[in-house]
């Protein structure tokens, strides 16, 4: 990078600062023209481009990115007595630059209201309302899973591949960039990753070895990143959502049972009786989707995992998720207050 260049976007860190700190003063006004002029002119250009490809181009520019990262440090380990101010200079102006690209096509997204906020949801439910929308949870489920599978003891199979579920939900939101499968899916296995949103490209990307309940979710949880929900616990309650409202019963059951395992989880750390008194009342061959799901992901788990986990929960602090990678969890609130509105 050029010295002027580098010394500009150097330059732009202490404003890129005070356009957060502005934001974050006043969310209303500033996410109402973000959102509808810059946000959503960004995806109208992005979407065209990365739709039509068949594979996706975010995972490639990582990929290359940490290869060249990864030979830059290995040769200037070699030649470190060699290092110039000029090539610290680059590398910072270059970080200054991807953060505030970062910003505009994606970032502002955190500092957003909360949907709490917007739709009136309370974050706090009493304990005897989460056991009732646990109770009309595995009903639901229950009936579902009667509707679908062949017994009680087994799991759905379901009559559709995974290309087909993405590009059914993308006939409902053609503006978003392309749902991928990721090139890397078995090392976002690794780090305990079902999916992740590139917030350059506008791509989301799903890890493709997963069991087909889990891949629809994510599916729907990363389309709700594309449309701009930024807070893990908002994009998980719109892939709820989303899917208990298709008319495909397949994908109904996919949703009715991500929303029964967190509110199970819930009313677990509540009382751990009577969470297992309404488990017993969970068809079997549902507890089996729970468990393949879990057999899954342990067979990733690696030294490695928690690093990357505790990495991600920085993260989503840094931009202003005080629970971190706990975040998701919050969705319980939503379903609480949507099955008791609705």
């Amino acid at each position: 990078m050029l010295r002027r260049t580098a010394f500009f976007w150097i330059a732009s860190i202490p404003i890129q600062g005070m356009l957060i700190a502005l934001y974050k003063q006043a969310p209303e006004q500033l996410s109402a023209w973000y959102s509808n002029y810059i946000f959503l002119g960004l995806l109208r250009l992005k979407s065209p481009v990365f739709n039509s490809l068949p594979f996706s181009f975010g995972d490639v520019a990582y990929g290359s990115t940490i290869v060249f990262l990864c030979y830059q440090l290995v040769r200037s380990t070699k030649h470190w007595r060699q290092l110039r101010w000029s090539q610290v200079w680059s590398v910072l102006g270059v970080l200054a630059a991807v953060h505030f690209f970062f910003l505009i096509s994606w970032g502002f997204n955190y500092h957003n209201p909360p949907l709490s906020k917007q739709n009136k949801v309370s974050l706090h439910y009493t304990p005897e309302a989460l056991k009732t929308t646990l109770a009309t949870l595995i009903e639901h489920s229950n009936k579902l899973h009667q509707q679908l599978a062949p017994s009680d003891t087994t799991v759905v199979q379901f009559p559709f591949t995974k290309k087909e579920i993405r590009s059914q939900f993308m006939q409902q939101y053609p503006q978003t960039a392309g749902i991928k499968n990721s090139l890397w899916s078995t090392g976002l296995g690794y780090m305990g990753y079902a999916g992740y949103l590139n917030p350059f490209t506008g791509e989301a990307q799903v890890n493709a070895k997963m069991p087909l309940p889990s891949y629809i979710t994510t599916v729907a949880h990363e389309q709700a990143h594309q449309l701009g929900y930024a807070r893990e616990q908002e994009a998980n309650y719109l892939a709820f959502v989303h899917c208990i409202e298709q008319k495909n019963p397949y994908i109904q059951y996919a949703g009715y049972i991500f929303g029964l395992r967190y509110c199970y989880n819930a009313l677990y750390q509540y009382n751990v009786e009577e969470a297992r008194t309404l488990r017993a009342k969970i068809r079997p061959g549902i507890l089996k989707e729970y468990r393949q799901s879990q057999e899954f992901w342990e067979g990733y788990e690696n030294p490695l995992e928690p690093l990357f986990k505790s990495s991600y929960d920085s993260y989503l602090k840094a931009q202003g998720q005080t629970a971190g990678i706990r975040s998701y969890s919050l969705v319980v609130a939503f379903i609480v207050d949507h099955l008791q509105k609705n």
